[in-house]
């Protein structure tokens, strides 16, 4: 399981459309109304979280991205 953390927005968008191409479903961050954590079934988890949580979350090993 990798766990990436990120902030809602823009770079949500952006990663979601590269994961994307990369081959995975991103269905569930389209579709996830105002979930934080998402499991994407290949093996990801995405925490959404502010720019300040993301860097805690990184420092701390509760996220691997």
């Amino acid at each position: 399981m990798i766990r990436i953390a990120m902030t809602k927005g823009r770079i949500q968008k952006q990663v979601t459309i590269l994961l994307g191409q990369a081959g995975f479903d991103m269905t569930a961050v389209r579709e996830m109304g105002r979930e934080l954590v998402v499991t994407i079934p290949d093996d990801l988890e995405i925490i959404f979280g502010k720019a300040d949580d993301v860097i805690t979350f990184l420092e701390h090993g509760i996220v691997d991205i």
